[in-house]
């Protein structure tokens, strides 16, 4: 490991950049993660992210509005009303 880290140092950048994943990679991710396409690891993290951002917003406001009563609802309905214009 050691040799492999101080090779990639004496290449350009990103060869060291790839090196020093690689041994950090042994001791955070499992194998599964690094046979998969960076890109593709890239796009299911970003589908997890949305997804649960959009549920977290959902969730949000409709616990805002099962707190409110019935009565606040509709006079808030009521006090704004829709400009059709």
């Amino acid at each position: 490991d050691k040799g492999k880290v101080f090779i990639g140092c004496n290449k350009p950048a990103e060869m060291s950049l790839k090196a020093a994943i690689n041994v950090r990679s042994k001791f955070y991710l499992s194998y599964q993660l690094l046979s998969q396409p960076l890109d593709q690891l890239l796009s299911q993290l970003s589908t997890v992210i949305s997804t649960v951002r959009s549920t977290v917003i959902l969730t949000i406001i409709s616990y805002h509005l099962l707190n409110q009563p019935l009565s606040a609802i509709r006079s808030t309905v009521r006090s704004q009303p829709l400009d059709l214009s």
